[in-house]
């Protein structure tokens, strides 16, 4: 059985500014869980590693 994992980070406004899905099979890397993921394409998204806005 196959589960798909999904995050989504979201500002104090409720605007999506990252999101994510498991890739740690399919990158073959074990740190590409969905959170990780929302997170990193919410600091390129806002540009700022500093997730505070």
């Amino acid at each position: 059985m196959r589960f798909l994992w999904g995050a989504v980070l979201v500002d104090d406004a409720g605007n999506i500014i990252g999101e994510g899905w498991n890739l740690s099979i399919v990158q073959s890397d074990p740190t590409a869980h969905a959170e990780i993921i929302a997170l990193r394409n919410g600091a390129k998204n806002i540009q700022n590693y500093r997730l505070t806005e």
